[in-house]
């Protein structure tokens, strides 16, 4: 299936719905098309022609890292 015209996108998003813990939500009347986190039901938008900026993958995959890990996202103050 395709998620994205972004190969980078696809390849990632399709990794994330094989892995069990997420869930694609194709676009209805909605713009976008999202991915859900099973656990936690987070909706997370999936980009479907996302522009030429390097960081744009960067910054999806720490968006889905943070909705299914929350707890690695607090930092803690030493001191």
């Amino acid at each position: 299936m395709r998620y994205s015209k972004n190969k980078d996108f696809n390849t990632y998003v399709a990794g994330l719905i094989k892995s069990g813990e997420w869930a694609f939500i194709p676009k209805g009347s909605t713009k976008h098309a999202c991915i859900r986190h099973l656990a936690s039901g987070v909706k997370c938008p999936v980009p479907g022609s996302p522009n030429s900026n390097p960081a744009g993958l960067l910054n999806f995959k720490t968006l889905t890292r943070r909705i299914a890990h929350p707890w690695r996202s607090v930092r803690l103050c030493s001191g």
